[in-house]
């Protein structure tokens, strides 16, 4: 069978159900993504995002199919992290670090050479304008700095699906204006699942939108949710 998702999309989900207890927060949620689209994830708060977000990367059990890259979150799940990255709203770094040495310890974790870490690295912060800040400690930068620096980091392994969990919320205008084309700038590399409530970003980076509600999920225009959430 896996064979046949090898040449699929970089994410598949077939009939994805989770509940808490009794109550049902997925419900036989059915969605694709392929490589070079960013699908924007909106829903209420509670609505079940960040549940969607962690069954895909293997973090709860779920009954139903998570197939990423080819490989089955349930069965493979090493093998299918590897093709993961991930930013949070709350973006975890070590304050004491440098970027440059931050970014390096990241790539040490997915079992990159201290040589091809440090390389890797040098890149993503040059590409994402960081360059200037390689030797300064992580605590001292701006919000939007830092969150760069975690997009760096997601990026470290070359992964094919990129989930970004509200990684705008706090920042300024021209910080987010800023990560939106830091974010049209990585998409040609993977596919991007953002979930977001900033209609804004919606219309900059998305190239579809996909609304959870009542546990469903189903695709969705800007102008439909707007009208739901006035956001």
């Amino acid at each position: 069978m896996q064979d046949k998702y090898k040449i699929m999309n970089a994410l598949e989900i077939q009939n994805l159900n989770k509940s808490f207890g009794t109550k049902e927060v997925l419900k036989d949620v059915i969605f694709s993504m392929a490589s070079g689209e960013v699908v924007g994830l909106v829903g209420e708060n509670g609505a079940g995002k960040t549940t969607l977000m962690r069954c895909v990367m293997g973090l709860l059990n779920f009954s139903g199919q998570i197939i990423v890259c080819g490989y089955d979150i349930s069965s493979e799940r090493q093998a299918a992290l590897q093709n993961i990255g991930f930013l949070p709203e709350n973006n975890p770094l070590y304050d004491d670090l440098y970027a440059t040495e931050y970014l390096a310890e990241v790539g040490s974790y997915y079992g990159m050479s201290g040589q091809e870490s440090r390389k890797r690295a040098e890149s993503l912060l040059e590409r994402l304008s960081l360059t200037e800040y390689m030797r300064q400690r992580i605590g001292t930068l701006s919000k939007g700095t830092r969150q760069r620096v975690g997009l760096a980091a997601a990026l470290m392994h070359k992964p094919k699906l990129l989930i970004l969990d509200e990684p705008t919320t706090g920042l300024d205008p021209k910080q987010l204006a800023e990560f939106h084309q830091l974010i049209n700038d990585v998409k040609t590399d993977c596919a991007i699942l953002l979930s977001t409530h900033i209609m804004q970003e919606i219309t900059a980076v998305c190239s579809r939108v996909v609304l959870l509600y009542n546990a469903e999920l189903k695709e969705s225009t800007p102008e439909e949710i707007n009208s739901i959430f006035r956001i």
